[in-house]
């Protein structure tokens, strides 16, 4: 507990400095991101004895990532395309060494990791007041979720995913991100994006958003047999440990705003 601590403590201010400077620095701090938590997904993937085509992601995620900051609205589509046709090719020249499983996986993490890291670009170009709405609902609800499971969990909530998460713990949750929300729209006032009926809405749901994207690296881990991504981040374990609801939760803010026209 004491180095999940001081790791947040550390990485919390560091991540907001990154955040402040936007630009260059923050697309260079998402991109190494991304990068890592490939190559976790490929650790994830050697322990089922599959080998993941870690050039083929690379080069998508970087296409999809140089589109995004130069504001291409391709950007999606190209660095799939890319990945795609790369996988395929790989697939054919080295065949049968290499599995369908293997591509599908390959494929598999240049969305998980890199289509949905690269929004945490895209919003920082379009509202960083909006990215720390995301990150203190999910702050609030990983660290609220935490310790009302620590204290007060009693019911399983998904015992087959991550036997240790309770429903008491969720809907601490829940609690914690509504009230670090409704925190910031007090603190910025009248350049509130929400009003307080919307910070409740809106912290309700990146909450659950956010849980469901913690049992799905949850489900990942599973099947691979694994506890934790990676020990880049003491007391978290690997970047894909430490953001795995944010990668749920940042397309959906991303995308439920456009279609919102906000």
């Amino acid at each position: 507990m004491g180095k999940r601590i001081l790791t947040g403590v550390i990485g919390i201010p560091v991540l907001l400095g990154l955040l402040y400077l936007g630009g260059w620095p923050w697309m260079a701090f998402i991109a190494v991101l991304i990068a890592i938590a490939s190559f976790e997904m490929s650790k994830i993937a050697k322990n089922m004895n599959y080998r993941l085509a870690l050039w083929a992601i690379g080069f998508g995620e970087a296409v999809m990532i140089g589109g995004v900051f130069w504001d291409n609205e391709h950007w999606a589509s190209l660095g799939l395309a890319v990945s795609f046709l790369l996988i395929i090719f790989q697939g054919v020249f080295a065949y049968p060494k290499i599995s369908l499983e293997e591509m599908a996986l390959s494929f598999m993490t240049v969305i998980y990791v890199g289509w949905s890291m690269c929004h945490l670009i895209i919003l920082e170009k379009q509202s960083v007041v909006l990215l720390v709405y995301l990150f203190l609902a999910i702050w609030g609800s990983d660290s609220g979720a935490y310790f009302a499971g620590r204290f007060f969990g009693k019911h399983k909530l998904a015992p087959h995913l991550s036997p240790k998460k309770t429903k008491e713990g969720s809907a601490g949750g829940i609690l914690c991100a509504v009230a670090l929300v409704v925190g910031y729209s007090v603190y910025l006032g009248e350049e509130a994006m929400f009003s307080l009926p919307l910070s409740v809405a809106f912290g309700v749901v990146i909450s659950i958003i956010g849980q469901i994207g913690d049992l799905a690296e949850s489900m990942i881990k599973r099947f691979a047999n694994v506890k934790d991504s990676g020990n880049i981040l003491p007391g978290h374990g690997g970047i894909l440990d430490r953001f795995d609801s944010i990668i749920m939760a940042a397309p959906f803010v991303c995308y439920i705003f456009i279609f919102l026209g906000m």
